[in-house]
């Protein structure tokens, strides 16, 4: 009877942690790296394409053992691992993150080895995020935040809170569930069906690249085509990778200057 009711408490707070019940985060300002991704100067990537956050417990400090989980990559390679919690994740001097869960990295994950942690959507949805892209800084804000967006920003608004989909306009064709992804560092990713549809002969050149997981590798056809219509507006040379998946990553976002992600009602909003 003991065991049982030990095994029932530690559930609850298992899953009370796990929900962000306790979680609290310490707002500021963080500098970020040239490139695609939205990483901080100190190596933190932002990936909203990932719904727990991905960790090496050294990062951490002292942790402790929830439970185990199946984590997937973008490929369904799979592996279980720890989920453990955390008391504080300093980013730098202004931001933190407190009491949270989050998934601890194996210390052979290969794509996102030169990265002290993958900041998951279990610990943005807690937060607005303001990118700017022009100083290379993101803002994290309270979640009740307001945000002076002007009135010609692209809005964008995705469902889910810890897997953040909408759907697009491409080119004529309505493409359901892309999921929004930062740490993916191309404009699109797409079946072979929806690319065969929106792409030409005379538009578009390809070659095969191989890209990284946490997990593995894989060569894919990437493809560069030279005008493509979103949702009423041309951008011209769009990376779209060729997979199973549908993804918009950083280099769709960073065509902008700024980025305004409203977690609370769930929009993003975008401006030059």
């Amino acid at each position: 009877m003991l065991f049982l009711t030990i095994t029932f408490a530690w559930i609850v707070i298992g899953v009370t942690i796990y929900n962000g019940y306790l979680t609290r985060v310490v707002h500021g300002r963080m500098t970020t790296k040239h490139g695609n991704l939205l990483t901080t100067e100190n190596g933190f990537v932002f990936d909203t394409g990932a719904n727990a956050s991905f960790i090496s417990k050294k990062k951490t400090g002292f942790s402790l053992f929830l439970f185990p989980t199946i984590v997937s990559d973008t490929y369904n390679f799979r592996k279980i691992l720890p989920v453990c919690y955390a008391h504080r994740l300093q980013i730098n001097d202004a931001v933190a993150f407190e009491r949270f869960a989050f998934v601890a990295a194996p210390s052979t994950a290969s794509g996102h080895e030169k990265y002290d942690a993958v900041i998951g959507m279990n610990l943005i949805s807690k937060t607005n995020l303001y990118f700017s892209f022009v100083e290379n800084t993101i803002d994290v804000l309270p979640l009740d935040s307001l945000f002076d967006v002007p009135s010609k920003a692209i809005v964008f608004e995705y469902k889910g809170t810890t897997k953040p989909t909408l759907s697009l306009k491409i080119d004529g064709l309505v493409i359901d569930d892309i999921l929004i992804d930062t740490g993916f560092d191309n404009d699109l990713a797409l079946d072979k069906d929806a690319i065969t549809l929106i792409k030409t002969a005379s538009n578009h050149s390809s070659n095969l690249i191989t890209n990284k997981t946490i997990f593995a590798s894989k060569k894919q056809i990437h493809y560069l085509i030279k005008n493509i219509n979103i949702e009423s507006r041309y951008y011209k040379d769009v990376a779209v990778i060729q997979s199973t998946r549908r993804l918009i990553g950083t280099r769709f976002f960073k065509r902008y200057n700024h980025m305004f992600w409203d977690s609370k009602n769930h929009k993003i909003y975008l401006w030059l």
